[in-house]
């Protein structure tokens, strides 16, 4: 086992850092210029700093049409699409041909795909559809760094794509969230972590297969009306403006708690969201799309 983790560290420098460039947003325009898309928790994995629990007995459901067409609203045509779970692999044959959907609506934005690369030949199908998608492989799993290396041959198959096609294929989350199930650092092992950011990093939604807007990607398995930006009948308007009050919650609420507290803002958000006040949004009704 330690020669597979030694081969996987020095393997891992072979895919760059992803280098997220988060997209700049002009508010009231009705549409996102990023969105995420979580279909579920569903994992070959288990991995102990996973944000969302996934695991083989995690649930799952498919991108429909309904779907596709809110996206197809709600999203900037050259916005950035990024896709996580559970494993996208696992769903891969449904990924295919919702990218092609999302095309056909007139969408020419970059697909995002966040991996564990065991499945390594199905995330090349992935790549090969479409030319505009790139991977981004998880950092700990490509080193074994708190979880199961990558198996040997998905590395060796995935790292021959990158020689091939460079570009496609990334490492990231180099560095773990303090919000997984074994994040459990105290106040004084985080301020002694002086490269670690303390900040909300201001994620952009999520789209469920749930057919709901979530505000929070590392909190999407929380339920919590904070974080409620509508269903797929809200219009595009409405989830950008309930998106902005969740933003002005996060800094007039969440931050200062989470500071008074000790802790990291998402340790508090995905922990303890229901013990704070709500958004503003709460207080709003929201009109349903006329059709």
């Amino acid at each position: 086992m330690d020669r597979i983790i030694a081969e996987a560290k020095n393997s891992a420098l072979v895919f760059p850092p992803f280098e997220d460039q988060k997209p700049p947003w002009t508010p009231g325009e009705g549409r996102l210029p990023e969105i995420h898309l979580y279909f579920g928790s569903f994992c070959n994995r288990e991995c102990e700093f996973c944000v969302v629990f996934g695991s083989p007995r995690g649930w799952m459901a498919e991108v429909d049409e309904e779907l596709l067409d809110a996206l197809a609203g709600l999203l900037q045509p050259q916005a950035q699409f990024k896709v996580y779970g559970g494993e996208p692999t696992l769903l891969s044959a449904n990924l295919r041909w919702a990218f092609a959907g999302l095309r056909q609506r007139g969408f020419a934005g970059r697909f995002v795909i966040f991996s564990n690369g065991v499945q390594s030949s199905r995330l090349i199908e992935l790549l090969e559809a479409d030319a505009c998608t790139c991977c981004v492989l998880n950092y700990s799993i490509l080193t074994g760094t708190q979880a199961e290396p990558i198996p040997p041959a998905a590395l060796r198959q995935l790292a021959e794509y990158e020689r091939t096609h460079p570009g496609r294929l990334f490492a990231g989350h180099a560095d773990l969230v303090e919000v997984g199930r074994a994040q459990t650092w105290n106040p004084e092992q985080l301020r002694q972590r002086a490269d670690f950011d303390h900040s909300c990093p201001h994620c952009y939604p999520v789209a469920t297969t749930r057919q709901r807007y979530h505000a929070c990607p590392f909190a999407v398995e929380n339920d919590s009306p904070h974080y409620d930006l509508g269903g797929l009948d809200t219009p595009p308007e409405e989830v950008e403006r309930r998106y902005q009050r969740f933003l002005d919650w996060l800094d007039r609420v969440l931050v200062p708690q989470a500071q008074a507290r000790g802790c990291h803002p998402c340790a508090l958000c995905t922990r303890a969201a229901g013990q704070l006040p709500m958004p503003e949004y709460s207080q709003v009704e929201v009109a349903p799309v006329v059709h």
